[in-house]
């Protein structure tokens, strides 16, 4: 066992400072990809301040850094509990978001990248068997125009924040994304919008990104006619790539999720749902931080800040959003979890009684 030690002295000052002997006494390995180092502190007769010795290796193999902090006995505590948020930070990105070649620049799921990959430029989507079961269950179940619901775990401030659960928490909804499906090529594609833009995924590839309930909607049959111009709205944005409406503002300059699978919609003359205040959200009272911390951080970081007035369009719950549409009927109910992030075997969703 390797050890280590080091004295550190002070004298007066209006802490009351004094003397504190820290050894290092070994590695440990944590799940994640850092180390955290075991202290021993011995503490002398005068009082003293805590100093926390912390190790951490990156999977990289960087090395390890070694940090002290002086802090009182109070804030070591604090310190202590929130270390290894900092030393193992959460992954910020989704499954999807993981499939992207370390540095190819662009959108991955958009236009260019597509045609790429069509051509050989870029490589095949690897298909596992977990996804090849995904595309099956697809083929036997999704029609076009379907609309596909699902958990998302988008994430912000550098992972800390889980966006996707927020607005879905808030909201009292079972999911946070919508796609559109459109059979092309033999095969069920969602069209989606993402942080990088307008994309265009597998149907085996989109369901990786759920980490929570997933749905399907279907047109009623008296409304099925709208599905061409649903699918050519879908087709005509993904070529033209809007950015992603971060502000979430309902002009079309700028899309996010939701906001496109409704407009897909009414794009066909076929209204979904209409958009709800952010105060207004069913849950909101119950987040009054996040609600807080978001408008306050908006403030820093868009042109039109997010507040309790800011209109929003949502996937919805039976009473609100685009669940609720009485122009939909329920093909899959929202009962089934993947086992994110494992992607564990745990069978597939079942469909609705009234559509087998």
């Amino acid at each position: 066992m390797r050890r280590w030690s080091r004295e550190v002295r002070t004298d007066g000052g209006e802490f009351n400072l004094a003397c504190v002997r820290v050894r290092l006494l070994a590695h440990e390995r944590l799940p994640g990809a850092g180390w955290r180092a075991r202290t021993e502190r011995t503490r002398l007769r005068r009082p003293m301040l805590e100093i926390a010795v912390l190790a951490q290796r990156p999977a990289s193999g960087a090395g390890v850094l070694l940090s002290y902090l002086l802090v009182s006995p109070i804030m070591f505590k604090i310190l202590f509990m929130v270390a290894p948020l900092f030393l193992n930070p959460p992954e910020g990105r989704e499954m999807t978001d993981r499939m992207v070649p370390d540095g190819f620049i662009g959108n991955y799921w958009g236009p260019a990248a597509t045609r790429d990959r069509e051509e050989g430029k870029l490589p095949p989507v690897r298909i596992t068997p977990h996804m090849a079961r995904w595309d099956k269950w697809g083929r036997q179940v999704l029609q076009d125009g379907d609309i596909v619901f699902r958990l998302g775990d988008a994430r912000v401030l550098h992972g800390y924040f889980p966006m996707s659960r927020f607005y879905a928490n808030a909201s009292n909804s079972k999911f946070s994304h919508t796609g559109i499906v459109a059979w092309e090529k033999g095969s069920p594609m969602v069209y989606d919008t993402t942080g990088s833009g307008v994309a265009r995924q597998p149907f085996c590839v989109w369901v990786l990104d759920n980490v929570g309930n997933f749905g399907v909607e279907r047109l009623r049959p008296e409304d099925r006619h709208a599905i061409p111009k649903v699918l050519a709205y879908c087709r005509k944005v993904f070529e033209e790539q809007p950015p992603f409406d971060y502000e979430l503002g309902l002009d079309d300059s700028r899309l996010y999720c939701v906001e496109m699978t409704e407009k897909a919609f009414r794009y066909a003359g076929l209204p979904l749902s209409e958009p709800v205040r952010i105060g207004d959200m069913e849950r909101a009272p119950e987040f009054p931080l996040c609600m807080m911390g978001l408008g306050i951080a908006s403030r820093y970081v868009l042109e039109q800040p997010l507040t309790a007035e800011t209109k929003v369009y949502f996937p919805g719950n039976e009473r609100h959003g685009i669940w609720s549409s009485p122009h939909l009927v329920v093909v899959v109910p929202p009962t089934y979890k993947p086992g994110y992030p494992l992607m564990r075997d745990e069978g597939l969703p079942l469909v609705a009684d009234s559509m087998r």
